[in-house]
């Protein structure tokens, strides 16, 4: 009877790239699908690291179009939903499904868009708000899009057309859009949009006005605004933090270096971890972390590689991801991929193809889905936009 169960316990393994830890016993870990191996041994096509992790890149399914300036969201149905970009018609949508590992198109936006924002509502819908449409003029509106009919409404009228800001669920359910611009003027507009009557809100202002800056939700309900082009094109290193309780703005201390297009996110307890960007003339390999609580930022190890325009992923059990990025301020694509674990970073194994400028996303089975970007290329006449797709399975 033992033995029946013992068995039964070793044939029940989550599937690849599952969230759930295997529990492998002693000194064996997930090889990489799932099934405990000793120490230093991956699953057939997974590479070691030198902390132990096994990992695997693989193709996956080709979008209709090539996208750079796109987004990628999760819906609650499981399935990704692509969105817009440079490249192509902008305004043609397309769905991955992670369960079929295929692509297919839906129904297109009403207008093209490039430099937009989507965010998962709480209801289901994702909301795509601003962007650019190639030099013309944009609807001063919001596009909703519904995973049950796979359709797109239109939300009530935004004050202002903008490509650059950022859009951040709060806890709440709405959704705070901050900053931006449009050609060269940069914006310190700021607004809340509610899904409950599809509408807007002005807000107060910031006091820097910023683009291609971060915007991060803190464990805390407040929100945390980093870096970006300010007026001018100047590079900002100033920090604003929002409380929706009160809607105030409040000046933070300000990074160590000035930082646009970097990538900001909670990491540890109450802890903001920044990496990479640029500035004019240089390329970031920096990292820093600021605790909000004392206003301070320390810093922190400094990747192998510089980055901008690159994509970070928090896995669950802690390790940070950070894939691909330029690393010329004229744009070079890269294939690295670095690891944070503790304050170190560690090289991984480099993504199928070199890109930046890429949306990634972590999906609900534990891989990591990177779409699009510009492809490999010595300058921005060089490059390429991408249609190919890759996924990144890590174990335990």
């Amino acid at each position: 009877m033992f033995f029946l169960f013992t068995l039964l316990l070793q044939l029940i393994v989550p599937a690849q790239g599952s969230l759930g830890d295997p529990g492998c016993s002693g000194r064996k870990h997930d090889g990489g699908d799932g099934i405990c191996r000793p120490a230093g041994e991956c699953s057939t096509g997974f590479k070691v690291d030198q902390i132990g992790y096994c990992s695997r890149f693989d193709e996956g399914p080709q979008m209709v179009i090539g996208r750079e300036g796109h987004t990628v969201t999760l819906m609650e149905n499981g399935l990704v939903l692509i969105v817009g970009g440079e490249a192509g018609e902008q305004e043609r949508t397309e769905v991955f499904d992670p369960f079929e590992h295929r692509i297919r198109e839906v129904a297109p936006m009403a207008s093209p868009v490039s430099g937009h924002t989507a965010t998962a509502l709480l209801d289901g819908r994702v909301l795509v708000l601003g962007g650019g449409r190639a030099g013309k003029d944009q609807a001063p509106i919001g596009f909703l899009f519904d995973p049950k009919t796979e359709s797109w409404t239109a939300t009530r009228p935004t004050a202002i057309v903008r490509e650059g800001h950022t859009a951040t669920r709060l806890e709440s359910g709405k959704v705070l859009i901050v900053g931006g611009g449009m050609g060269r003027e940069v914006f310190t507009n700021v607004a809340l949009f509610d899904p409950s009557t599809d509408s807007f809100t002005a807000l107060l202002p910031l006091a820097d006005a910023r683009k291609h800056h971060t915007a991060t939700l803190m464990p805390n309900g407040s929100v945390i605004v980093t870096g970006g082009l300010g007026k001018g094109g100047k590079t900002l290193a100033s920090v604003e933090e929002f409380t929706p309780r009160s809607q105030r703005w409040e000046a933070g201390a300000p990074m160590s270096a000035p930082r646009a297009y970097h990538t900001a996110a909670v990491h540890g307890k109450k802890r903001l971890l920044v990496v990479g960007g640029r500035s004019r003339g240089m390329v970031h390999r920096s990292t820093e972390v600021f605790y909000a609580r004392r206003s301070v930022w320390v810093q922190t190890g400094s990747m192998r590689d510089p980055r901008w325009g690159h994509q970070m992923i928090l896995h669950p059990d802690g390790r940070v991801f950070v894939f691909g990025g330029a690393r010329a301020p004229a744009g070079k694509a890269q294939s690295s991929v670095e690891l944070l674990s503790g304050e170190q970073w560690f090289p991984q194994a480099d993504t199928k193809t070199a890109r930046y400028g890429a949306a990634s996303l972590l999906l609900e089975d534990g891989r990591i889905l990177t779409v699009g970007g510009f492809g490999t290329g010595t300058d921005v006449n060089q490059l390429q936009y991408l249609r190919s797709t890759e996924m990144l399975t890590v174990g335990w």
